[in-house]
């Protein structure tokens, strides 16, 4: 096979998740879409299709990277903390680093992440790309050593006027819950979301300003963010038509390195 080609049974899972990414109100494109395309890989190939999915992963959250790195937190040292956690990734795909070793760091990245996200908009970032980038490099470390973060995906209860229903979980609320989905939606409204700063005067010091209830499935609860629906079909359509093919390519070359 040609190593800029998919194998035909991919290329249609991709062709059939770019046609209703397109046609969906909301440019989502949902956790089974993914999962529909990881089965194919694993179809076409185990061995490559498990390194690529890596690499989906890995490739999309450098695309957002910058986000984290330009912006201004207060704790510079952190700055440089994911993409460490992404070159470390990388050595997992490329097998140049021990896996379970790998593994243990990004079970520890966990609760780091956690920590970091809650002190950066404790002192005042409102800024919620910012923190789905970090989200977004701690999980393609934690895919390219072969955890799923999809296996377990299902429904949330959603309470309105008392009453509980299930909904089934939207690539959104796995953005804005972090660490309940994979790497791809953390990446896709990193880069999807329009921020505009809020008054310093007005809102100093309160951090997070809630407007209403708290909907902890939209990033609209957060003042001055809001998703760009155009830039997250941008997301989308990169990734189908330029990140798969790259990521079966990359994982074609470092199989068995």
């Amino acid at each position: 096979m040609n190593l800029l080609s998919l194998p035909p049974n991919v290329q249609s899972v991709v062709d059939e998740a770019l046609s209703a990414v397109r046609a969906d109100p909301k440019h989502e494109m949902g956790f089974k879409r993914r999962q529909a395309l990881w089965a194919a890989f694993k179809a076409a190939d185990e061995v490559i299709g498990q390194k690529a999915k890596g690499w989906c992963a890995v490739l999309a959250a450098r695309r957002v990277l910058p986000i984290y790195e330009q912006a201004d937190i207060l704790y510079l040292e952190w700055r440089s903390d994911p993409r460490t956690w992404l070159d470390l990734a990388e050595q997992v795909l490329r097998d140049q680093t021990d896996i379970t070793e790998a593994n243990v760091r990004s079970s520890n990245i966990h609760y780091e992440v956690g920590n970091m996200n809650e002190m950066l908009y404790e002192d005042g970032l409102q800024n919620m790309s910012v923190g789905c980038v970090l989200e977004a490099a701690h999980l393609a470390l934690s895919e390219s050593v072969g955890n799923d973060h999809l296996a377990r995906l299902g429904s949330f209860v959603s309470i309105t006027d008392g009453k509980a229903t299930a909904v089934e979980t939207t690539d959104e609320a796995m953005a804005v819950r972090g660490f309940a989905g994979d790497t791809l939606p953390s990446a896709a409204y990193a880069y999807a979301i329009d921020y505009t700063p809020i008054d310093p005067e007005k809102f100093a010091g309160l951090g997070l300003v809630v407007i209403g209830d708290w909907d902890e499935t939209d990033f609209n609860h957060v003042l001055g963010n809001s998703v760009n629906r155009p830039r997250l079909l941008e997301f989308w359509e990169w990734w189908l038509t330029e990140v798969i093919p790259a990521a079966w390519n990359a994982a074609q070359r470092t199989t068995g390195q």
